[in-house]
């Protein structure tokens, strides 16, 4: 196919996932083969960014594909702004992603490196967090990038009852290759999928339990099982559970706008969680299940909220709170956040 029938096929594409609401990973993986082939033809890079953008201008507001023309050229515009913006180097991109609290598909990309979940771990775990520098981080990827061998993609698995399973003749392989960080890349990848303590209690039934909960509270290290975003109100409704000083467990609603989220968020206990839960919020995703999700439940254990109960007057509201302090108070929220949520790299 040239790459006019790309266009059209990948417009249909598009069309067909919204009319008939395929938006299961299968019916998007030929989208998002298709959408790199058209994207490497025009100099683009496959970033989070360039792609959301592109997917967002196939279609008008009433979800009708536009012209082929006018698909085009959006992404003639798009690359020539791509090619004639300024260059950077892969230190000014990192730094710029870890700064603007950038998910990966929007920093890797620009790198030429591929978002393997190795390279995710490097950058969303251990660089963003400051567990290495920059230059280590250069390092690690570089290697990666130009690793012309399959070893790195058959070294975890997953047999199905979804146990993981290590490759070590290809952990030997990328040792000897002189990859780095592979044993915390095999924790991480453990930690992230066993089953925690919290992953056998249903939500639902204990909530039914709201009623033993105070009005002002404590809570600190708890389970993030569900999140419902609602953007006319811009406000998320956190499904939480927690185990209480007498051991026993508890659910509750945790009521709170963007920046609370946002802290929230960043005190997730794996980094690449939290990256995978914006990355799905910021495509348009309003309600996350995490109980049945591959991500599982959000490990919050970097932070303490003081919660205050809400209620109405049917007190309809109950065993719902908002956060009235997070060890800062409301007035001194925005100050502990280092810079604005920000997909745009400046490039």
């Amino acid at each position: 196919m040239n790459i006019h029938e790309k266009l059209k096929q990948y417009i249909c594409l598009i069309e067909d996932r919204y009319v008939n609401n395929k938006f299961t990973i299968e019916a998007q993986d030929p989208i998002y083969k298709l959408e790199e082939e058209i994207l490497i033809a025009y100099g683009l890079p496959k970033a989070f960014y360039i792609s959301n953008a592109l997917q967002e201008a196939v279609l008008d507001e009433d979800a009708k594909p536009l012209p082929l023309e006018d698909i085009s050229i959006f992404l003639q515009k798009m690359a020539t702004d791509y090619l004639q913006s300024p260059s950077h180097t892969d230190k000014e991109i990192l730094e710029t992603g870890k700064l603007n609290k950038t998910i990966f598909d929007s920093v890797l990309p620009y790198m030429n490196v591929i978002p393997h979940t190795y390279c995710i771990f490097v950058y969303e775990e251990l660089y963003c967090r400051n567990e290495i520098t920059v230059d280590e981080t250069i390092n690690a990827l570089h290697r990666f990038a130009n690793d012309e061998t399959n070893y790195m993609n058959s070294l975890i698995w997953f047999d199905i009852t979804n146990e993981i399973k290590i490759d070590f003749g290809a952990y030997n392989k990328l040792q000897e290759a002189g990859y780095v960080y592979l044993n915390e890349f095999i924790q991480n990848e453990i930690n992230t999928r066993l089953r925690n303590e919290a992953d056998n209690k249903i939500w639902k039934k204990l909530f039914r339990k709201k009623d033993q909960l105070s009005e002002e509270m404590d809570l600190a290290h708890f389970y993030i099982t569900r999140i419902e975003y609602h953007d006319t109100e811009e406000t998320y409704y956190l499904d939480i559970i927690f185990k209480a000083e007498n051991q026993g467990w508890y659910a509750l609603v945790v009521v709170c706008d963007q920046t609370h989220f946002t802290v929230i968020l960043q005190s997730c206990k794996y980094a690449v969680q939290n990256t995978i839960v914006r990355a799905n919020l910021e495509n348009g995703v309003k309600i996350l299940d995490l109980k049945n999700s591959e991500t599982s439940q959000l490990e919050i254990n970097l932070i303490t909220l003081k919660l205050f109960l809400l209620n109405d007057h049917n007190d309809s509201m109950k065993g719902y709170y908002g956060i009235s302090c997070y060890n800062f108070s409301v007035s001194e929220l925005v100050t502990c956040i280092d810079a604005p949520i920000n997909n745009d790299l400046p490039f």
